[in-house]
């Protein structure tokens, strides 16, 4: 009786199985990821809907982007999606496909989504109260589909070499926009190519691009062709001064630039067969297990350590709308610090549980493969963790070399004070026999980022005292910083850094290093 339902057994019965004797309980942990019952109640609902409408609820059946593999096939896909989501959110007010957008790709997949994540973003933080009732209003009731045009073909995360100029022309009170050469074409930006109106300048009645823009869609890619990454090349594209965003700066009739009080220029800126007839789940091998639940321990903390960052970032937009600017470089490093954490992990986590099924894994049907190209998509496209980790190093070396030299307790932000423990500090025998000891793991992981840093702040000094550069200082112990940088974004209690108050009165001495 017992090989006959080993023969027939399928992996997912088998999973169930091993499941079942774990000693909380699914639904509960479902409400802990998702915040209470009453959200995973609405959440699920959501998705039903929408489910339904795409006729996507036979999780048996084979998604049709598995089925309709040419580019047109895709972006067709994502815009039904996305306009299933639109629909669904306007009629039970629900926000699941707003917040998730940015989370779990489906703003990638569809053209739509990007509008919440990005366009309708730049709008809240930086429209004046007049542009808002003009464009943010329409946006967030999807009777505007908009672009978030930065990234150039030549210029990536160097945001500093970006060559698109906004000439303002007085005579005519109004901004002319060129891209002057290939490298400064708008190269790469979601929902860019077909699905926006505004953002790259389109007739919305004609749905056609206006006079001297030309755009499109950049071709297929591995991944998120649901979506239409495109180009922009402007000509003398003629834009009203008033349609400049103008909350944290304004540029008056005779051209006149001006940022409003205490906003910083970043800020006004903008935008197996075990035995014949046994089958055994994949998670009863010991290596798999270790693999598969070290990588979901991970998942948790990227989980966890994000809901820090976001109320670091609530806390500094309720700064900001109140004029108070002080926190923009904690919060600056500590997203950029998560940023080049979590990718890494997600990325290499990902990239590791496809593995575990060898070939099985690699095909499109799989789903796996999509996975890891949504993460790969993140860390490449828009960057690796080198540039982010500089930032969190830059951070660091503020406090220290802006201190000139070791900082005391009563300088430095409440989790940063370890910097000033000894490096021989002990706590209780109990402690240290302990590892499985939070304050143990703690102490570990304080001291493994106290050696990098103290070590670029002398190589940092030693180089100023023989004459080198600035640049030259920083570019010859990079490796050293970021090294500093990474050990500080493994500390489990400040996942690096929180914002701090008053910060920007403090940083003296090396700012030009910075």
């Amino acid at each position: 009786m017992a090989s006959k339902r080993d023969a027939s057994f399928s992996q997912t019965e088998m999973m169930a199985e091993v499941r079942s004797p774990a000693s909380f309980g699914v639904e509960a942990l479902t409400r802990v990821i998702c915040g209470d019952a009453d959200t995973v109640r609405r959440r699920r609902k959501a998705w039903a809907r929408v489910e339904a409408v795409l006729g996507t609820s036979d999780t048996s059946r084979l998604p049709q982007q598995y089925v309709k593999t040419s580019c047109e096939d895709m972006y067709i896909d994502g815009l039904e999606m996305g306009k299933a989501a639109w629909d669904d959110l306007a009629k039970s007010g629900q926000d699941f496909f707003d917040w998730m957008a940015p989370r779990f790709t489906l703003f990638n997949n569809s053209s739509f989504g990007l509008s919440i994540s990005m366009f309708i973003k730049m709008l809240e933080l930086m429209a004046s109260p007049e542009q808002k009732s003009m464009w943010f209003v329409p946006a967030t009731k999807g009777q505007m589909n908009g672009a978030y045009m930065q990234t150039e073909l030549g210029h990536g995360t160097f945001v500093r070499g970006l060559e698109t100029t906004a000439t303002f022309h007085e005579p005519r009170d109004c901004f002319l926009l060129n891209t002057p050469r290939l490298p400064s074409t708008k190269f790469w930006p979601g929902a860019i190519g077909f699905a926006p109106s505004h953002g790259i300048l389109r007739d919305i009645k004609a749905g056609e691009a206006f006079e001297d823009i030309e755009l499109g869609d950049i071709g297929p890619k591995p991944n998120h062709n649901q979506n239409d990454n495109g180009f922009v090349r402007l000509k003398d594209v003629v834009i009203p001064r008033d349609n400049r965003l103008s909350a944290q700066a304004s540029v008056a009739r005779d051209g006149t630039y001006a940022r409003r009080v205490n906003v910083p220029e970043k800020a006004a800126s903008g935008i197996i067969e075990n035995a014949p007839g046994t089958k055994v789940a994949i998670i009863r091998y010991r290596s798999q297990h270790y693999r598969l639940l070290k990588t979901l321990a991970k998942a948790y903390a990227i989980l966890f350590a994000s809901r820090n960052c976001e109320a670091a970032q609530r806390d500094f937009e309720k700064r900001g709308a109140e004029g108070d600017f002080s926190t923009v470089q904690s919060a600056n490093a500590l997203t950029a610090g998560i940023k080049a954490w979590s990718s890494v992990i997600a990325l290499d986590g990902a990239e590791d549980a496809q593995g575990h099924v060898v070939a099985m894994g690699y095909p499109l049907t799989s789903g796996l493969l999509d996975i890891v190209q949504s993460l790969a998509a993140m860390y490449t496209a828009e960057g690796d963790a080198y540039s982010p980790l500089q930032e969190a190093a830059r951070y660091l070396m503020k406090w220290t070399l802006g201190l000139r030299g070791r900082p005391s307790k009563a300088e430095l932000p409440d989790n940063l004070t370890y910097l000033t423990s000894p490096f021989t500090k002990k706590r209780s025998d109990a402690c240290l026999v302990d590892p499985t000891n939070s304050s143990t793991q703690l102490l570990i992981f304080q001291h493994r980022a106290q050696h990098p840093i103290s070590k670029a702040v002398s190589r940092l000094v030693q180089g100023s005292k023989i004459g080198e550069t600035k640049a030259q200082v920083w570019n010859q112990h990079i490796v050293l910083l970021t090294s500093g940088g990474e050990a500080t974004r493994r500390i489990p209690s400040a996942s690096g850094l929180h914002p701090g108050h008053g910060e920007s009165h403090r940083f003296r001495g090396w700012q030009g290093l910075m």
